[in-house]
């Protein structure tokens, strides 16, 4: 490979990794007793070259045991599910690798739910 097209071939790939959307959202506990405590961050970015990924990360104050599963909403729909490990649990899905990565926009609610139960709740706002 040439020189030239080492460089033409290095553009496309810093061009192709240009974030285009970069979200989060906060999860907060929904019950009365634990109310705003952070159960959940999701973070959600697409690059200019269409690949996209999507992370989620439950902490240990959502209350949801070790090996139970947990449940993504977007809008109600559901998006991915995670069991819960010992420590902070964290999942990464990326289209490049052939994950299914939700489509989601500024404003749109999430929703943390386990065994049938929203338990956390959040909103997609500019990741800062």
């Amino acid at each position: 490979m040439g020189i030239g097209a080492f460089f033409k071939k290095l553009c496309v790939s810093i061009e192709g990794s240009i974030l285009e959307k970069d979200y989060e959202a906060d999860l907060y506990l929904v019950d009365s007793d634990r109310k705003r405590a952070k159960a959940a961050e999701l973070e959600y970015q697409v690059y200019r070259s269409g690949e996209s990924m999507f992370e989620i990360e439950i902490k240990n104050r959502s209350g949801i045991p070790e090996g139970d599963e947990a449940v993504v909403l977007i809008h109600g729909v559901e998006v991915a599910r995670v069991t819960k490990l010992k420590l902070q649990t964290e999942v990464k899905l990326y289209s490049k690798n052939g994950d299914e990565v939700p489509p989601i926009e500024l404003g749109d609610r999430a929703e943390l739910m386990h065994n049938g139960v929203v338990i956390a709740a959040g909103v997609f706002r500019e990741d800062d």
